[in-house]
């Protein structure tokens, strides 16, 4: 019975994982060679030598030429290693508890020991997913100022089509 309340945890904790991860932006800081600022903009769509980018309910056209550097802020995976490292920690836990048998004066119990190696599994499998996924996040930055139009373009539609995947 125990062993099925744990398999349904961690179902409970597959299911709320795509969720987590999924929560990146695309939003990108804009900034042109007349050094002009815009913050949490996405790319609308590239048309000819003209950028359209999105910022709030504002649109924005602005030549490539004139694009200096692209920023975006991918925090950190902090909640997704947490849960992968949790549903890792108690499945390891889970199937060294049951494959081991309890021996000398701390003998417990065969459930017991299971429950107990499973929580020792999970806990260390918390922290190291949540090293892992604190460590994962990063600043994407695109230095535009010294790249030729053919460069630029190139990056644009990789955003672009970045930006068109599910």
């Amino acid at each position: 019975m125990k062993i099925l309340t744990i398999i349904s945890v961690m179902c409970i904790f597959s299911f709320t994982y795509p969720t987590i991860s999924s929560c990146q932006t695309n939003e990108w800081t804009v900034i042109t060679s007349a050094q002009d600022t815009l913050r949490s903009c996405f790319i609308g769509k590239l048309d000819g030598n003209i950028v359209d980018w999105v910022c709030g309910s504002s649109v924005f056209q602005i030549s490539v030429d004139s694009l200096s550097m692209l920023i975006r802020h991918k925090g950190s995976h902090f909640w997704s290693g947490v849960l992968s490292g949790l549903e890792a920690g108690i499945a390891a836990g889970i199937t060294v508890g049951l494959v081991t048998k309890p021996t000398g004066k701390w003998g417990l119990a065969q459930n017991v020991h299971v429950s107990a190696v499973g929580i020792l599994g999970a806990y260390t499998g918390l922290i190291i997913g949540e090293i892992v996924g604190a460590l994962s996040g990063y600043d994407e930055k695109h230095d535009l100022a010294q790249m030729t139009r053919e460069e630029k373009f190139k990056i644009l539609r990789d955003i672009l089509f970045e930006k068109l995947k599910p």
